[in-house]
C-alpha cells in the first residue's frame, strides 16, 4: 500500500468517525427536548396558568417522550462507537418502517396538496412540458 493510500484511508477514518460524533452531540439534544417540554409543562401549570388540566400540559410531553426515547441509545452508540449486538446502528425493522411510514406520509401529502399519486409518466410529462415552453420562449425570440 502506497504512503498516500494510507494517508486518505486515515483521513477518512477520522472523517466519519467525528461525523459520527457530531450526530451523536445532535440526536442526545434531540432527546433531551422531551425533558425541556416536561419541565416547561411544570412551569405553565405552577406559575403561568394553574388552572390549565394536567392532562392538557403533560401528555403531550409524555407521548413526544416516549417517541423520543430512542434518542439517548442511538446517541451512546453514535458517540462511543459501538454497534448494536446484531451490528448496524439500528435494526433492519426500524430501518423498513420508517422508509414505509415516510412514503405513506409523503403520498398522502402529495395527495392533500395536490398532484394526487406518483406515476412512472410524471417525470415524462414534467420534461415534455419543459421542453415545450423552452420552444415557445426560442420561437418568441425569433431563434427557432
Amino acid at each position: 500500500m502506497h504512503r498516500s493510500d494510507r494517508r486518505i484511508n486515515y483521513m477518512s477514518k477520522v472523517t466519519y468517525r467525528g461525523f459520527e460524533i457530531l450526530l451523536g452531540v445532535a440526536v442526545a439534544l434531540l432527546g433531551a427536548l422531551p425533558v425541556k417540554l416536561f419541565v416547561d409543562g411544570l412551569y405553565v401549570l405552577s406559575l403561568a396558568e394553574p388552572n390549565r388540566s394536567v392532562l392538557e400540559v403533560l401528555l403531550p410531553s409524555f407521548f413526544f417522550f416516549i417517541f423520543t426515547s430512542w434518542c439517548w441509545p442511538i446517541a451512546w452508540r453514535l458517540l462511543t462507537g459501538r454497534q448494536r449486538q446484531g451490528g448496524g446502528l439500528l435494526p433492519p425493522t426500524i430501518i423498513t418502517l420508517t422508509g414505509f411510514a415516510a412514503s405513506v406520509i409523503g403520498g398522502v401529502r402529495r395527495m392533500v396538496y395536490g398532484g394526487g399519486w406518483p406515476t412512472p409518466a410524471a417525470p415524462a410529462d414534467s420534461f415534455t412540458e419543459t421542453t415545450r415552453r423552452r420552444d415557445q420562449r426560442k420561437r418568441r425570440r425569433g431563434t427557432a
